[in-house]
């Protein structure tokens, strides 16, 4: 914020010139100190706020990543279970070898027009 410099005053003598003159370096030094703090201040802030932001973004992936994790071994799981309950070797039971039998009688009607 820019601040206009006061009026001059009417000056009696060279040293209440040289005076005036000083209370205005003064006050401009003191100006451009307290701009400079306050510039540090806010860069300050902005790199609090952007640790922050980065804190949070990291935190956000953390959780989405073990997310995904998670799925993806739940779904392995059952891909493994139902794996496992394929490889189980099958024994065929009275029951399936009258369906089989009936299947294949079904066929040769079929494919010779002859009964079923």
């Amino acid at each position: 914020m820019a601040l206009d410099p006061p009026p001059p005053p009417a000056v009696a003598t060279a040293d209440e010139a040289i005076a005036c003159v000083l209370r205005q370096e003064r006050a401009a030094y003191e100006a451009i100190t307290a701009a400079q703090a306050q510039a540090l201040q806010q860069a300050e802030a902005a790199r609090a706020e952007a640790r922050a932001t980065a804190a949070r973004a990291e935190r956000r992936s953390r959780r989405i990543t073990e997310a995904f994790e998670r799925a993806g071994q739940a779904r392995t799981a059952a891909l493994d279970t139902q794996a496992a309950a394929m490889a189980q070797a099958h024994v065929p039971t009275a029951q399936d070898h009258a369906r089989l039998a009936q299947a294949v009688q079904a066929l040769a009607a079929e494919l010779t027009g002859g009964p079923a």
